[in-house]
């Protein structure tokens, strides 16, 4: 259908800003192309972005600073290959956000869940849990010889759940290490467009690991924008076949809030959290304050984006509650 829909409609570029019609550019590439121009990795790169533990299986492979991983469905049949410390996090290997996001003490627990967590979510990943409430996102764009043009870092200050989630309150900021780690991954992996990739700080040796790719241009891209970095005319300057100009440089401290999960963030966490916040939560104007969704001249789709949420966040305290987890 959408082929077909290409083919009888000009449009001069097509991008899947989700996951789904990201991996349908992705898996018909071939076909679209013959249409119009895209700008996404062929399929079998894109698969091991969109699938969590290939990501990590990839990350460990070749160096790339990530959290110890194991595949649910092949590491646990023989318990001496369990080799990751207690506590573990649970999740499913192709989902968005912290949508069956689990935390297990004990590999007793853990084994008894694991067919409720498979029929709700799909293959599911093990991995190490790194305690550690600093984390990072980064919006990144290669061309297509798989340099690396626009890396806009941002610090994740705030997330719903409170125990690792989804973003809610981002801030800019520059890391050379990161830069550095997440020019090597994609040019390892051949990897060609846009892609968003969270990465969370690792007290025990102060390095900031990989923990999932979004093999398209993410939520928060508007941050890489308002911060000075035009993916946008990156793309279109690759598409015509001419010379990407990178840029490095962009400005620091710009916040951008998802002001309904940061809403919920505040419902759940401590005064005491709250209190020492930075940027404060009570901070909605002023300068470099913007948000991810909202706009009073357009006010339709963040009430989409409320009820999606509502939904998807009861879907997951329902299962909680069915397999009595913490």
């Amino acid at each position: 259908m959408l082929i077909g829909h290409i083919a009888s409609n000009k449009y001069d570029l097509v991008l899947g800003l989700g996951d789904v019609s990201a991996g349908v550019l992705s898996r018909n590439k071939d076909h679209i192309e013959q249409h119009t121009k895209t700008m996404v990795p062929d399929y079998h790169i894109f698969s091991v972005a969109a699938d969590k533990y290939q990501t990590m299986k990839f990350c460990m492979k070749h160096d790339i600073p990530c959290p110890v991983t194991l595949d649910s469905e092949s590491d646990l049949t023989n318990p001496s290959r369990f080799e990751i410390n207690f506590p573990v996090v649970v999740k499913p290997k192709k989902g968005v956000g912290a949508v069956g996001f689990s935390i297990y003490h004990d590999i007793e627990t853990l084994e008894h869940d694991l067919p409720g967590l498979r029929e709700q979510f799909g293959p599911v990943l093990i991995q190490e849990y790194i305690s550690n409430e600093i984390q990072y996102t980064a919006e990144v764009f290669c061309d297509h010889l798989s340099e690396m043009k626009a890396c806009v870092v941002a610090e994740k200050t705030r997330f719903f759940p409170t125990k690792g989630g989804t973003s809610s309150c981002n801030v800019t900021m520059h890391s050379s290490e990161i830069e550095y780690t997440l020019e090597k991954m994609l040019k390892q992996l051949n990897w060609t467009g846009s892609a968003n990739i969270d990465l969370i700080l690792d007290p025990r040796d102060n390095t900031a690991k990989v923990i999932e790719i979004n093999p398209r241009a993410g939520a928060i891209i508007k941050i890489a924008f308002l911060a000075g970095v035009d993916i946008g005319q990156m793309i279109i300057c690759s598409l015509k076949g001419e010379d990407v100009e990178g840029k490095r440089v962009y400005t620091d401290g710009i916040i951008m809030r998802n002001m309904m999960l940061d809403m919920l963030w505040f419902i759940f966490t401590s005064f005491r959290t709250i209190k020492g916040s930075n940027p404060s939560f009570f901070k909605f104007a002023g300068k470099g304050v913007h948000y991810q969704v909202f706009r009073l001249d357009d006010p339709f789709p963040v009430i989409g984006f409320i009820g999606g949420n509502i939904r998807k966040y009861c879907n997951i305290e329902k299962l909680k509650r069915k397999l009595n987890l913490d």
